[in-house]
């Protein structure tokens, strides 16, 4: 059976060289070109022919190592573009979680450069005076100047940030990354609180 240069480019995988004919017939049927005259060359020599039948016959016969095609042209490209598909949503699904990653990296370095308070305003407010009133034993409410509470506000993030450094401390001694409640409570009996 004599090859034709439609069939050669038809399966040539490397559309611009000059060596298109020798490449197919080199990489299909390398044991073929063999000089040696062992009994196994001998009968692969004979299947030449069943070969070239194969790989003529297939649509995807280099890809495949022979027999009937079990798809169309039409399937084999429809699984290719689905598995391109779910691959373009495993690339998501990876970058979402580096995302994330990401995401907390950027709202470290935004809330270590702001100064503003962290802790809402009017909820804060309304638990200082119910911490007031609870500690009072007079059934008088105390009233509280804005300032005054932005003031114990102030203090009141600045001693939970310096306790959770020193907590983030503890876990780093531990080789650990997470904060945990063991690094709480070795904070808490370092510093009497």
């Amino acid at each position: 059976m004599v090859r034709t240069k439609a069939d050669v480019r038809r399966y040539d995988l490397s559309s611009s060289s000059s060596r298109n004919h020798s490449a197919v017939e080199d990489s299909v049927l390398p044991v073929i070109h063999h000089q040696n005259t062992s009994p196994k060359l001998q009968h692969v020599r004979g299947r030449e022919e069943d070969w070239k039948k194969i790989i003529t016959e297939s649509e995807g016969g280099l890809n495949r190592s022979g027999g009937h095609p079990r798809y169309g042209h039409k399937a084999v490209h429809d699984s290719r573009k689905r598995s391109r598909r779910y691959r373009h949503v495993l690339i998501f699904l990876n970058l979402l979680c580096e995302m994330e990653g990401i995401r907390a990296l950027k709202e470290i370095r935004k809330y270590q450069k702001s100064t503003m308070l962290l802790i809402r305003k009017l909820p804060f407010a309304r638990l200082v005076k119910e911490i007031a009133n609870e500690m009072s034993d007079s059934s008088v409410g105390y009233r509280f100047a804005v300032e005054a509470i932005a003031a114990v506000q102030e203090a009141a993030e600045a001693f939970m940030v310096q306790f959770f450094e020193n907590a983030l401390l503890c876990s780093q001694h531990a080789k650990r990354i997470t904060v945990m409640q063991r690094d709480v409570q070795l904070v808490r009996r370092l510093f009497n609180i």
